[in-house]
């Protein structure tokens, strides 16, 4: 009996392992990969924050199928006020990307688990790298088929084309470090059930819904002033822009994790 009971659970080693070739990843890659495994893990955080960056795309790729320059002229004509509206379209796509931006919540998303990711050996600024460029990544595709579909369906010259492509694109690089800014003043490590972070925090409004705020503040000049100051007026907004998001981006690298949660 014995015998057959050893010989039943006694598990023989063999000795031919080989030892293959082994991979390493920099801190940044492994930091990204961190919140892709984080973010696809929560179904409300996906489905929550996946609508913005949809819904611009979507209404890029509608502007193929009507005729622009019709529509631009009867909107015109209803409010009796002459608006440069062809050189809006791709700042509105921008905008509508950074509505409820997943990165506002990233942050506090990290519930109880928080304390692990601080404790460490990381600067600030590598830990809050890590999530911006996950989340840059993350809108990247549905920003370049929103630019694709507004050059196809407006037709702009080079030089328009380049600089409404930058203004967009440093709306959407604004937004979300002014998201991460919000966030770390509103973390909310205390929820029981994700779906409260996600859509019942301070950050998820501040955040998510001020990024859009801001960046159509900065459409309004485009849209109102005419169309021979748009180049000059979007030349200008660049550089606020990437004034104010410098300054956002420092102001979060100099954040200490340890005070917050």
């Amino acid at each position: 009996y014995h015998a057959i009971c050893r010989n039943l659970f006694t598990v023989r080693a063999k000795h031919n392992y080989t030892m293959g070739m082994l991979k390493t990843n920099t801190v940044k890659q492994a930091l990204v990969i961190r919140e892709v495994r984080r973010y696809f893990s929560s179904g409300p955080y996906v489905s929550n924050t996946i609508i913005g960056p949809a819904l611009g795309a979507v209404m890029s790729a509608a502007f193929l199928f009507v005729d622009v320059d019709t529509v631009f002229a009867q909107i015109t004509a209803q409010i009796q006020i002459p608006l440069n509206m062809r050189s809006a379209v791709p700042m509105m796509a921008a905008a509508v990307m950074t509505m409820a931006n997943a990165i506002s919540i990233s942050v506090s998303l990290e519930g109880k688990e928080w304390w692990l990711l601080k404790s460490l050996p990381l600067t600030t600024k590598e830990i809050l790298d890590g999530k911006l460029m996950f989340h840059l990544l993350l809108v990247s595709p549905f920003f370049a088929v929103a630019q694709i579909c507004t050059w196809v369906a407006l037709k702009p010259g080079i030089a328009e084309a380049v600089i409404l492509f930058v203004l967009s694109a440093l709306l959407i690089v604004f937004s979300y470090v002014f998201g991460l800014r919000i966030n770390l003043m509103f973390p909310k490590f205390d929820w029981e059930n994700e779906t409260v972070a996600v859509k019942q925090s301070a950050s998820t409004m501040l955040g998510g819904l001020g990024g859009m705020v801001v960046a159509f503040l900065f459409i309004i000049p485009v849209v109102v002033l005419p169309q021979k100051y748009c180049p000059a007026v979007c030349l200008a907004e660049c550089a606020v822009l990437s004034i104010l998001t410098w300054l956002l981006y420092e102001k979060n690298k100099k954040t200490d994790l340890s005070m917050i949660g």
